[in-house]
């Protein structure tokens, strides 16, 4: 019986691998409403960003998001209330030093849209 309860803990958790990484250079597109959703390029602004990625602790350093593991390097950050949204999605490939990031804003007028960036893993901050 004890046996049967491990296998499903086993199978019905999702796996943690704790890793992080620095990345910078986010280039991309993006589409506001002030532009009447035109697409055009985009760049961050934000510098160097630190994301860690451990389950429910997941964090990026450049927001305060909730932040969620979905795959050994990716994540999903949200951040809502009754009017407002945004949604992040973060994929490492730690092979060839890339990231890809999107972010959707709804509820903030002006800035409402979409981004697609790319940008570089430039360092491991996981001992790694």
């Amino acid at each position: 019986m004890k046996w049967l309860i491990v296998v499903l803990l086993l199978l019905t958790s999702n796996p943690v691998f704790a890793s992080c990484f620095v990345i910078n250079g986010l280039q991309g597109i993006g589409a506001r409403k002030a532009d009447n959703y035109i697409v055009a390029p985009d760049q961050s602004s934000a510098g160097r960003i630190m994301v860690e990625i451990e389950g429910k602790q997941s964090r990026v350093s450049s927001n305060q998001y909730q932040c969620q593991q979905l795959s050994l390097y990716s994540l999903l950050c949200t951040m809502s209330n009754a009017t407002q949204g945004i949604a992040e999605t973060w994929l490492l490939d730690p092979q060839i030093n890339k990231v890809l990031y999107t972010k959707t804003v709804s509820g903030f007028g002006a800035y409402d849209g979409v981004n697609a960036f790319v940008g570089k893993i430039i360092a491991r901050c996981d001992g790694e």
